[in-house]
């Protein structure tokens, strides 16, 4: 809880959105490729909708999470008194917004983020103990298979039938090889055996998955300098575009990074 609380503390914003305030906001500029897009988000935000039907009208905070995105353009780039055409240029864009714990008091709106933490820290524990279950159920199919292709090929014959058709170099060196599988998957089931056994080891798990939480859940800072195109430019250069800096959530072990910024408009 505490470390969910610090992270939620250092997001940036809030960010007034609005139509009127798209033009003079360069963040909200970068963020949305026009003011219709911002205003589709709005209107095709799930938690907004359940917050109209519930009557509420008036000032909103929530989360807005995005994914960034950048390509290659090719454009003009000035050097000097020269200017270089096709020069290769990172441009950024964001995609998928999602309107997040929309509240009426940024207050609230970071109590659900809070709690919003939590849930995904026992999500990750939850496909965790799923994953362990099912390892244990392979390992328990492997060595059901292992014991009968040993039986098969030999391993429980009886001497009489060992001094008559004794195995050949090849059959023994395949037995061998089995053999040794099957001890890997006794000892690898043994160590799991001892996870999850019980609802109690869930909960236990969960507690663990919880005590690692800034391993789990991070929150990072970044802040680019971008023209009026999305076209990345140098920092150094403070005279040219505009800066503008976002928070990032990770999760341990997903590829999907979302940016992130508090930001407040009004349900009419």
């Amino acid at each position: 809880m505490e470390y969910c609380s610090t992270l939620i503390e250092a997001l940036p914003g809030p960010v007034v959105l609005n139509r009127s305030e798209y033009s003079s906001d360069p963040l909200v500029q970068h963020l949305f490729a026009s003011v219709n897009e911002l205003e589709e988000v709005l209107r095709l935000s799930q938690e907004l909708e359940v917050l109209a039907k519930q009557g509420y009208a008036g000032e909103v905070t929530a989360l807005l999470t995005m994914i960034r995105k950048e390509r290659t353009v090719f454009g003009y780039e000035r050097q000097g008194d020269m200017v270089q055409r096709d020069v290769a240029q990172r441009a950024v864009s964001f995609v998928e917004h999602e309107i997040v714990c929309a509240a009426a008091t940024i207050d609230e709106t970071k109590q659900r983020l809070i709690r919003r933490g939590l849930d995904v820290l026992a999500t990750i524990a939850m496909e965790e103990i799923a994953g362990i279950k099912a390892k244990k159920a392979e390992l328990r199919q492997e060595r059901e298979y292992l014991n009968a292709m040993f039986k098969i090929m030999g391993g429980k014959t009886d001497v009489l039938e060992q001094v008559l058709a004794p195995p050949t170099p090849a059959k023994s060196q395949e037995l061998a090889k089995v053999e040794a599988r099957l001890a890997e998957v006794d000892a690898d089931l043994d160590a799991t055996q001892k996870l999850l056994d019980g609802p109690e080891d869930a909960l236990a798990y969960l507690k663990t998955v919880v005590s690692r939480a800034s391993e789990e859940l991070t929150l990072s800072h970044y802040t680019l300098r971008l023209d009026w195109k999305g076209v990345r430019l140098d920092r150094e250069d403070a005279s040219a575009g505009n800066e503008i800096s976002l928070a990032e959530f990770s999760v341990k072990n997903d590829d999907i990074h979302r940016s992130a910024v508090l930001v407040t408009f009004t349900i009419p």
